[in-house]
C-alpha cells in the first residue's frame, strides 16, 4: 500500500467561505491530457479521491456574508422623526415656551436643530476575494487535517487549475505531475504563481499549533527537575504558578506529549519546507538560511511577526565582478 504524498489531507465537498477568501497560490496546467489523466495525477497524491472523474457540483459557492434586505416597513420606520418636544397641535409660540422651560431644566441640552451632523463612519475594507473560478468540468477540494491548509482543484481536458494557501502542496503536485507527464510522454506546461499574501496567511495557521507544541515540550522537560525540588519540600505553595501547574499535572502533560512526540519537529519541518518552496518560487535558494530559521523557531523569543519578517525576500546586491563587467 502506497501512502499518498499529501496524505494528511481529507476531501471536503466544498471549501467554507473563509477558506475561499484566503489568498492562494495558483498552479496552472495546459497540454495534451484527458480529464481522467488529471484526475489520476491528483488521486496519486491526495487521499479519498474516487477512481473516476465526477461531474462538477451545481450548488453555489458559500459567501462570507449574506446581504441584508430591508423591508418597506423598516425603511418607513427609519424615515419617521424620533422623539420631539413638540406636540402636533402646539403652535410656534407654545413650542418656544415649552422649549425654554426644557432648556432651563437641562442647561447642558442642545437643540436638535443646532446639532452638527454626525461624521460618517467609513465602512471596513472588503475581504480579499478568492481567485476567479474557471468554469471547468470537474472540481475536488481538500483540507489538511493538521495545518488546516486547503487545496482546490478544477480541471478538464487539456487544462487544470490548482489553488492552495500552501506553496509546498503545489510544489509537490507540480513535481509529481511533471514526472507522470514525462513517463506517459505527454506535453504538459505548468506555471506556478506565488501570492505574497498567502505567506503570512499560512503562517498564522501554523503559529498557534507551533506555540502550543513549544510550550508542551518545555513543560515536559521541566517535570523531573520540578519533581526533585518539590519532593524535598513539604509545602509547594512557594512555587510559581506555572511550575506548580507542571508539578500537579505532570502525568497529563506526559500523556499529551506521548500522543505526538514528534509534533514540534514535524511543524518546524513544515515551516522549513514552506520557506524553501516560497523562496524557490521567487527564484532564490532558501536552503542556506534553514539553520537561522530553525534557531528562530526554537528560540525563547519566538514571535510570529519575526517569522513573517524572516520570509521577506532579500534584495540581491550585485557583486564587484558584476559591476566591473558593466564598466562601473
Amino acid at each position: 500500500f502506497r501512502v499518498p504524498a499529501l496524505s494528511l489531507h481529507r476531501r471536503v465537498h466544498e471549501l467554507t467561505a473563509d477558506q475561499l477568501a484566503r489568498p492562494k497560490n495558483i498552479l496552472t496546467l495546459e497540454g495534451t491530457f484527458t480529464s481522467q489523466n488529471a484526475h489520476d495525477w491528483l488521486r496519486s497524491c491526495l487521499p479519498e479521491c474516487p477512481p473516476r472523474t465526477q461531474p462538477r457540483s451545481s450548488s453555489p459557492r458559500p459567501t462570507l456574508a449574506k446581504e441584508e434586505v430591508k423591508s418597506d416597513k423598516d425603511t418607513a420606520k427609519e424615515e419617521i422623526p424620533k422623539d420631539s418636544l413638540r406636540y402636533p397641535r402646539d403652535d410656534d409660540a407654545e413650542y418656544d415656551e415649552i422649549l425654554k422651560e426644557a432648556q432651563a431644566c437641562f442647561p447642558d441640552a442642545v437643540r436638535e436643530e443646532a446639532k452638527e451632523p454626525e461624521a460618517k463612519v467609513e465602512a471596513p475594507p472588503e475581504p480579499a476575494k478568492p481567485p476567479p473560478i474557471l468554469d471547468l468540468q470537474h472540481r475536488l477540494c481538500f483540507e489538511n487535517v493538521y495545518t488546516e491548509g486547503v487545496i482546490e482543484c478544477d480541471y478538464q481536458e487539456n487544462k487544470a487549475r490548482i489553488c492552495s494557501d500552501s506553496i509546498s502542496a503545489l510544489a509537490i503536485l507540480k513535481e509529481h505531475i511533471s514526472k507522470e507527464a514525462v513517463r506517459l510522454r505527454q506535453e504538459v506546461s505548468d506555471h506556478l504563481v506565488l501570492d505574497e499574501q498567502s505567506i503570512p496567511s499560512f503562517l498564522k495557521l501554523i503559529d498557534p499549533k507551533l506555540k502550543y507544541q513549544r510550550k508542551l515540550a518545555e513543560r515536559v522537560e521541566l517535570i523531573d527537575a520540578i519533581h526533585e525540588i518539590a519532593t524535598a519540600e513539604d509545602d509547594t505553595r512557594w512555587l510559581e504558578e506555572e511550575y506548580r501547574y507542571i508539578h500537579e499535572h505532570a502525568d497529563e502533560l506526559r500523556k499529551e506529549h506521548a500522543k505526538a512526540p514528534q509534533a514540534l519537529q514535524y511543524l518546524t519541518g513544515v515551516v522549513a519546507d514552506f520557506f524553501v518552496d516560497a523562496m524557490k518560487a521567487r527564484g532564490i535558494d532558501g536552503k542556506p538560511q534553514l539553520e537561522k530559521l530553525d534557531q528562530l523557531l526554537l528560540a525563547a523569543s519566538y514571535d510570529l511577526e519575526k517569522l513573517i519578517a524572516f520570509f521577506s525576500p532579500v534584495k540581491k546586491v550585485p557583486s564587484r565582478d558584476g559591476l566591473n563587467s558593466l564598466g562601473i
